[in-house]
C-alpha cells in the first residue's frame, strides 16, 4: 500500500467530496471512504485528488537585508514532476520552481510582503506567510523650519529616516571646530538663534541594526553683529573702489 500521487482529478465514478470523507488511501486506485451514515464502502478504478494543506516556511526566521533567504512550500503529498508557483501580496510572482523552494539572494526591502504558494494546475493556495525584511537607517535627512534667521528668532530642526525596525533614537550634533558637540535628542529640536547656536548641524538616526548620519545643514545668524560686519565690509569695498577710480583719473 502506498500514498497516492497528488494532483489527479476525480472521475465520474467517484463520489462527490460532499458525500464522503477520505479516511485511507490504498494503492492509489482504491480508497476507503466513509459515507454520510458512517458506513464504509470501496470504490475502485478512479483517480484520486488528494487535498492537502500547503504551508510556507521562511529560513532564516529573522531576515536582514542582503542576506540569503529561502521560502519553502511544504506539503505531505508525493508529487510527480510538480511546478511550484509563488504569489506575493496575492499577485502571481515571476518565480516558478521545479522544487519547492524559492531563493531570494540577496533579499532586499522590496521583497517584503505576504507570500503563498501553489502547485501548477490547481487553484488551492497555501496559507500566507509574511516576509519581513529588516534594515538599518537609510535616506537620513535634516530639514529646517524657521522664519527669519535673525538673532533671537526660533528655529526647529527635524530629522527623518527610513528604517525597519523604526528608528528608536535621534541624536543632534553641532560642529564646533574639528569636533561635533551633542545639542539634543529626539526627532526634532527647537532653539533660539544666537551666535552660540548658529553653525553646522547634523542628526544621527539609530535602530537596533545600525545608524546613519544626515548631511550637514547651516543655521546662520543675522543678528546685530552680523549686520555690522556686513556694513563694514561694504564700506571697505566702497573705499577701495573709490581709490582705484581716483588713481585711474589721475593718469
Amino acid at each position: 500500500m502506498g500514498i497516492p500521487e497528488c494532483g489527479r482529478k476525480l472521475t465520474e465514478k467517484a463520489l462527490s467530496p460532499k458525500v464522503c470523507n477520505l479516511v485511507r488511501a490504498v494503492d492509489g486506485q482504491q480508497v476507503l471512504v466513509r459515507g454520510p451514515q458512517g458506513a464504509s464502502s470501496v470504490w475502485t478504478q478512479f483517480e484520486l485528488l488528494l487535498y492537502t494543506t500547503l504551508q510556507v516556511s521562511i529560513t532564516p526566521e529573522a531576515v536582514i537585508e542582503e542576506q540569503r533567504v529561502t521560502l519553502t512550500c511544504n506539503t505531505t503529498c508525493i508529487l510527480t514532476n510538480p511546478t511550484f508557483i509563488w504569489y506575493k501580496n496575492g499577485h502571481l510572482n515571476n518565480h516558478t520552481t521545479r522544487d519547492n523552494k524559492l531563493h531570494l539572494n540577496p533579499v532586499s526591502s522590496e521583497d517584503t510582503g505576504n507570500y503563498s504558494c501553489a502547485v501548477r494546475g490547481h487553484e488551492s493556495l497555501s496559507s500566507t506567510v509574511f516576509l519581513n525584511v529588516r534594515y538599518s537607517p537609510r535616506k537620513t535627512s535634516l530639514s529646517i523650519s524657521h522664519g527669519k534667521t535673525e538673532e533671537g528668532s526660533s528655529v526647529t530642526l527635524t530629522c527623518s529616516s527610513d528604517a525597519n525596525p523604526p528608528v528608536h533614537n535621534y541624536t543632534w550634533y553641532m560642529k564646533s571646530g574639528a569636533e561635533s558637540v551633542v545639542r539634543g535628542t529626539g526627532e526634532s529640536i527647537s532653539f533660539n538663534v544666537t551666535s552660540d547656536t548658529s553653525g553646522l548641524y547634523h542628526c544621527e538616526a539609530q535602530n537596533e541594526l545600525g545608524s546613519q548620519n544626515s548631511a550637514d545643514a547651516a543655521v546662520p545668524s543675522k543678528g546685530p553683529e552680523a549686520v555690522i560686519m556686513i556694513l563694514m565690509a561694504s564700506i571697505t569695498i566702497f573705499i577701495i573702489l573709490a581709490l582705484i577710480l581716483g588713481i585711474v583719473r589721475l593718469r
